[in-house]
Formats: structure tokens, C-alpha cells, sequence
């Protein structure tokens, strides 16, 4: 079924683009350049030196009438640290949808990574919004705009398990409510995820921008998953490669739901950017990993053409067994960049990655790295 929407998704926009004039294409090339891991003790132990691989994404939407079609394909060169030898291309569709709209009303998406979303769940920092705020990722959506200021939305992932282990038939529903307030300043939203075995997870968002560039989010969710889970840093290149899209991916620890506490704010003066997210999460039992994720992010505006932004990210998974000996697995991250604007169609992006990362034991050992990724981006 998902190879079917995908190719079927892919055929539309390539007709799209050949018969609309209302699309944008574009094509980034780019790479984690050289990359370089110190392990806890070195010089004694190994340390890894090499090529951070390329990749190069094909992206773009497409609109015709009533119908908007939005693709992404990923090519990329991947292989191991200290031998070259083993590099090999690596290519996977990332994004195939198509939005069908047969009033104002209503709006139909079938596809995988797409947005229906609670607009109070979008993180500053992270950029994105929080794992369970985007109720609606793949397979079938609906949503409705019952009034001018009440957007509800339905999705029946295709992505889910079907039948348990013990052959159950088991079907999971996501639904969520965005009611817009006070000319949009204020958004009060809700989501709910239910499968016909197991608990619920539902929660509530809410942001206000009412104030000339202030924006303030937060919300709660009940049996979520964390941020800190989800930790997709580009220098790990395990995890950096690996698909996200579906709920399968936890670290090796495991994937243990919590309840969830999300803060953001962004400050816009001039030039100048600040933004934070805070998500600290609370395992409902003892013997779970209690997942935090905070972040900052400093940015301003050079010129007109040129931007510098800096952000530090801190990922961890707490954990507390019933004798209270609290452990953790924790990851730093720090990422200075420069964004060049060349034109209306060239962006340039590069940066230096550092990061601390703890290894995934009990013997509290850390290795430390950076990367020097760079970008270019072209939009037709």
C-alpha cells in the first residue's frame, strides 16, 4: 500500500509539474564533511577520522486546482568512518503526498510525512513540532474547518502494526481540534491517539503571538513521546541515516511513553533572534527512562544576504529504578552556521557540529566529536 500511494504520488507530480505553472523545485547538495570522534581515553583507544558522506535531495510542491502534490527523494553516499572502501549510494523517497481539497471546507491528504498538526505544539529550536503534536504523519487524513476559527483533523496512519503478537486485529485512530483566537495571536489545540488495545495518548497545546515579535508555546501530553527519544543529530550518522517517519524508532533503551511538559519562546529585536524549548518528561513507573530535552538558539541578521545563527541542544534519557539509583544517558550538542542567500534562488549553508555524546552502557563513558556540514541549495 505504501509503494502504491508512493509511485502514484510521484506520477502526479511529475504531470503537475508539466502542466501547472504554480510549483517550486529544488535540489540541495551537501555534506557532513570531515567528521571526527575522540572516545573516552584517547589517544589510547580508536578514534575516528573520515568523509561524512554526501547527499543530494529533490523536493518540491506542485498545485493544480483543487490538487497539491508534494514530493522529496534523498540520494545519498554512506559508509564507515576509516574505510573508504565500504561507502555506497544509498537512495530513499522520503516524502510522497497528495492534498485533494473538493470544497473550502475540507481537506483530504493521502501519503507518508505530512502535517496535521496543533499549531501550539511547534518548538522554536527544534524547529518542528513536538512528535505527538503532529497527530497526522502518513497514510490517510481529513480535515475539516467547521468554522473560521475551528480546524478539525482525522488520520488512520498505514504504517501500523495491524494485528499484535497475538494476532489481534488492532487499529489505531489520531484526531485533533485547533481552535484560533484574537485575529490567530492566540491558538488553544488538542490531540488524541487511540488504539483498539492499549492506552490512550492525548494532549493539549497552546501558543500566543500577539505581542510584535514574541512567540510563546507549551503544552501537555499524557503518555508521549519525547523529544530526547527522537534526538536526529546529523553527526551520529547511525541514527542521521536512519527513518524517523515511523513510530518503530526508540534508542536501544527503549521507548518508554511519559508524560510530557513542552515550552518554547522566540523573541525577534531588529536583527537579532533568541529562542529556548524545554521538554522534560516523567515516566509514569520507576524502571523507565524519564526523557528532557532543553535547547537555546541565538541568531542575527548580518546583512541582508548573510546570517549567523549558533544553537546548543542538551538530550537526555533519565533513569530511576526502584531503589532511586538515578543513571542517564546524555548527548551535548553545540552548532555555530553561517546562511548565505545568493540571489532569489542560491542558499549556501555551513557550519561546525560539536557534540559530547554518552555511549549506550553503564559505564558512564562519553566520546566527543565535531563536523564541518555544508549545503547548497538551489530553488527553481
Amino acid at each position: 500500500m505504501k509503494k502504491l500511494i508512493t509511485a502514484a504520488a510521484v506520477l502526479l507530480f511529475a504531470v503537475g509539474i508539466a502542466v501547472s505553472q504554480d510549483y517550486t523545485v529544488s535540489n540541495e547538495l551537501g555534506s557532513e564533511g570531515i567528521m571526527i570522534q575522540l572516545p573516552e581515553g584517547a589517544p589510547n583507544y580508536h578514534t575516528d577520522f573520515g568523509f561524512g558522506g554526501l547527499y543530494d535531495t529533490v523536493s518540491g510542491i506542485v498545485h493544480y486546482g483543487a490538487f497539491s502534490v508534494q514530493a522529496e527523494y534523498k540520494l545519498m553516499l554512506t559508509g564507515q568512518q576509516n574505510t573508504g572502501d565500504t561507502y555506497k549510494f544509498k537512495g530513499e523517497m522520503k516524502k510522497a503526498n497528495v492534498w485533494f481539497r473538493p470544497a473550502q471546507w475540507v481537506e483530504l491528504a493521502v501519503g507518508n510525512c505530512f502535517y496535521q498538526v496543533t499549531q501550539g505544539s511547534y518548538m522554536n529550536v527544534y524547529d518542528d513540532y513536538t512528535i505527538d503534536g503532529n497527530y497526522g504523519r502518513n497514510g490517510f487524513g481529513a480535515t475539516f474547518k467547521v468554522a473560521d476559527f475551528v480546524n478539525i483533523g482525522l488520520n488512520l496512519p498505514v504504517e501500523q502494526t495491524w494485528w499484535n503478537a497475538n494476532d489481534e486485529f488492532e487499529l489505531q485512530l489520531n484526531a485533533g481540534v485547533d481552535f484560533s483566537l484574537l485575529s490567530n495571536a492566540l491558538t488553544i489545540g488538542g490531540f488524541l491517539k487511540v488504539k483498539t488495545s492499549g492506552s490512550p495518548t492525548f494532549g493539549i497545546n497552546a501558543s500566543f503571538s500577539g505581542i510584535k515579535g514574541l512567540y510563546i508555546g507549551g503544552g501537555y501530553t499524557f503518555r508521549g513521546t519525547g523529544i530526547a527519544y527522537f534526538a536526529n543529530s546529523a553527526i551520529d550518522k547511525e541514527r542521521y541515516y536512519r527513518k524517523i517517519d515511523s513510530y518503530e524508532f526508540n534508542y536501544s533503551r527503549g521507548n518508554d511513553p511519559a508524560h510530557l511538559i513542552d515550552l518554547t519562546v522566540r523573541f525577534n529585536f531588529g536583527n537579532f533572534t533568541i529562542a529556548a524549548d524545554l521538554e522534560p518528561g516523567f515516566a509514569e513507573k520507576n524502571n523507565h527512562y524519564n526523557p528532557f530535552y532543553a535547547a537555546f538558539l541565538f541568531g542575527m541578521g548580518i546583512t541582508k544576504q548573510v546570517r549567523f545563527d549558533v544553537s546548543a541542544s542538551y538530550f537526555a534519557l533519565w533513569y530511576n529504578n526502584s531503589d532511586y539509583d538515578w543513571k542517564s544517558r546524555d548527548r551535548w550538542e553545540i552548532y555555530p552556521r553561517f546562511e548565505f542567500n545568493i540571489g532569489k534562488r542560491h542558499t549556501i549553508l555551513a557550519g561546525c557540529k560539536i557534540f559530547v555524546n554518552e555511549k549506550d552502557n553503564d559505564k558512564d563513558e562519553y566520546a566527543a566529536g565535531f563536523a564541518v556540514p555544508i549545503s547548497w541549495k538551489f530553488t527553481y
